[in-house]
């Protein structure tokens, strides 16, 4: 992965919005059933390993919809 993000200095919103963009979002590949999980709140949290532009970053995002959840803060990008 050739990714040039400068995250060390980023604050963690700018930082999920420019993750956001690596992977393509799944919610028009998902079950039905999945938007009215991640609804309720109950999200397919995936890990994403960003050690190399992101040092000690929690980065996980949902496989079903566009949300990023950094250090346990969620975002919506």
């Amino acid at each position: 992965m050739n990714v040039t993000i400068q995250s060390a200095h980023l604050p963690d919103q700018a930082l999920a919005i420019r993750v956001a963009k690596l992977w393509p979002h799944r919610e028009h590949e998902a079950p039905s059933l999945s938007g009215i999980f991640c609804g309720l709140g109950l999200h397919r949290w995936r890990a994403l390993d960003l050690s190399e532009i992101a040092p000690q970053k929690h980065v996980r995002f949902c496989f079903w919809c566009s949300i990023v959840k950094i250090d346990g803060q969620i975002y919506r990008p």
